[in-house]
C-alpha cells in the first residue's frame, strides 16, 4: 500500500516535470527546494516504516506535520 502511494507520486512528479520540459518553460526558482524537501520526505517515511512496517498515530503526526510545513513551497 505504501509502495503504491510513493510510486504513484514519484511517477506524477516525473510526468509533471516532463510536460514543463516539454512546455519549454523556466523550471521555477524554487525547484531544488521542492526536490529536496520531496526526497527528505520519502526517506523519513521509508525510515519510520523500517523500523515495524506500521506508523504509530504519533509517527503519522510527525509525517501530517512535515506535509503542512511544506506546503507553501508547493504553491
Amino acid at each position: 500500500m505504501v509502495g503504491n502511494l510513493l510510486g504513484s507520486n514519484l511517477i506524477n512528479s516525473l510526468a509533471g516535470g516532463a510536460v514543463i520540459a516539454f512546455a519549454g518553460t523556466a523550471p521555477p526558482a524554487l525547484a531544488p527546494a521542492v526536490i529536496a524537501a520531496m526526497a527528505g520526505v520519502s526517506g523519513l517515511t521509508w525510515a519510520l516504516l523500517a523500523r515495524g512496517k506500521r506508523l504509530s498515530r504519533r509517527e503519522s503526526a510527525l509525517l501530517l506535520g512535515v506535509y503542512v510545513a511544506l506546503l507553501p513551497l508547493v504553491t
